[in-house]
């Protein structure tokens, strides 16, 4: 059965938990491209959604997997919860109940764990993939070497 968590499904535990940490449930940075603009070499995961292993999401919001601030709260409330957290894109909440575990920890863009984010996976296609939204719908093309 799918599921989707809101603020008011989330367990409170987890939402407290994220929130000692220094991750307020459901915050925003604002515009996209303006974030990429005033942010050169982030990792911007807006929407994230963070799951536990038994695929329930702990923490919605905007994330910068660049910075220290960031990751280092997810850090903390995988030791706090002393839980695997898994980062995947907004997306993916609709019907991960019905995926193998398999394929959340495949896709996941980073995983927590032990005191450390263990794996980065799939998110150097992000900027390349928002570049070239970017660029199909502006016309500017780019440069061939």
């Amino acid at each position: 059965m799918p599921t989707k968590s809101t603020p008011s499904e989330t367990p409170d535990s987890y939402r407290a938990a994220f929130l000692d940490c220094g991750l307020r449930y459901g915050r925003r940075f604002g515009s996209k491209s303006g974030y990429f603009r005033e942010n050169p070499g982030c990792r911007y995961v807006p929407n994230a959604c963070v799951y536990m292993r038994d695929r329930t999401c702990a923490w919605r919001g905007d994330l910068d997997l660049a910075t220290q601030s960031d990751v280092s709260g997810l850090v903390s409330a995988s030791r706090l919860l002393n839980r695997k957290l898994y980062v995947m894109r907004e997306q993916t909440n609709d019907n991960l109940r019905a995926l193998p575990m398999r394929w959340m920890v495949e896709n996941a863009l980073a995983t927590i764990w032990r005191g450390q984010m263990v794996a980065a996976g799939h998110y150097p296609q992000l900027p390349t993939l928002l570049d070239d939204s970017v660029l199909s719908r502006t016309p500017m093309k780019p440069s061939k070497p």
